[in-house]
């Protein structure tokens, strides 16, 4: 889920575009996450290829419910930002350098 504008760069882009949802309550945002997730998943992809960022610590514990709904293991990331193999990873947007492109 995307929240404000998708730019596409070619650099950075890797996989299906972006899928923007307009949800009305943060219940159904961990539905929707969750299902997305969970579909992904049935797919092939594996736990440490997601991530999700929230904006700020107060969104953190939305995100968990989204990710533990889904069934895949997962990590909340520090500071030290220390990806785990096999765990999807949840932080706040401030910790995502180095993570991956974000768009």
């Amino acid at each position: 889920m995307l929240c404000g504008q998708y730019r596409h760069r070619n650099h950075s882009v890797r996989g299906p575009p972006p899928t923007i949802e307009i949800l009305k309550t943060e219940n159904e945002e961990v539905e929707c996450v969750s299902k997305w997730i969970g579909d992904r998943a049935k797919e092939g992809v594996v736990p440490h290829e997601f991530a999700v960022f929230v904006r700020s610590v107060a969104q953190l514990p939305r995100a968990r419910a989204a990710v533990e709904k889904s069934g895949i293991p997962f990590k909340i990331l520090d500071e030290s930002v220390a990806v785990t193999s096999n765990y999807a990873s949840i932080s706040t947007i401030e910790h995502r350098n180095g993570i991956a492109p974000l768009l």
